[in-house]
């Protein structure tokens, strides 16, 4: 009965439309391949961006229930706080991942640019050691997530690019580095490059 009056539950979004306060998202059900009428996150209104939770399911495994927010501290190295929502790319990486579910067991994952912490929280569930990254200001709502999702043993950390080589990244080993929807200014590719 819990589950129906959270799903009954609703607010309002744009124009006075009436919007559920949790989206669901089935990652067996979305394409992992092309894009022929693949829907867009990117194009829902404000509420559904920045407000509603997203209960992201996956075959077999507790369904992760991610915050979403517009109120994330403004960072000069991403100037557009971008990290406040779920991009289409990280659900499209999620269900890559979820896909090959066994691959991820015992890895080292470290994820850079972790946003809401969508991708970090799959690989988690699959099996993989994450450490979590995102710039300062990120940090609370991507705190919020993994502290939701996992035990309190999972490792969130601060991470600016331009900042890793003399950081507690450098000279760490990983077995897999994941990241989604990061690269959106010029600016950033040298540090990421740069920070081995």
């Amino acid at each position: 009965q819990a589950s129906e009056s959270v799903a009954s539950q609703r607010m309002e979004g744009k124009r006075g439309k009436i919007v559920p306060e949790i989206e669901e998202i089935s990652l067996q059900d979305l394409p992992l391949e092309g894009s022929e009428g693949w829907w867009r996150r990117s194009l829902k209104d404000y509420a559904q961006r920045f407000r509603v939770k997203v209960k992201v399911h996956l075959q077999g495994l507790e369904p992760l229930v991610i915050s979403q927010s517009p109120q994330l501290a403004w960072e000069k190295s991403d100037p557009m706080t971008t990290g406040g929502t779920v991009w289409d790319a990280a659900l499209l990486l999620s269900v890559y991942l979820s896909r090959r579910p066994r691959r991820l067991q015992g890895y080292r994952v470290l994820e850079l640019g972790s946003g809401t912490g969508l991708v970090g929280l799959v690989a988690s569930r699959l099996g993989a050691e994450v450490i979590f990254t995102d710039l300062p200001g990120m940090l609370p709502l991507l705190e919020a997530n993994v502290r939701r999702n996992l035990p309190a043993s999972a490792q969130i950390r601060p991470l600016a690019w331009q900042d890793a080589a003399g950081s507690w990244v450098h000279g760490e080993r990983y077995d897999l580095v994941l990241m989604s929807d990061v690269l959106y200014h010029e600016g950033q590719y040298d540090s990421l490059l740069t920070a081995r």
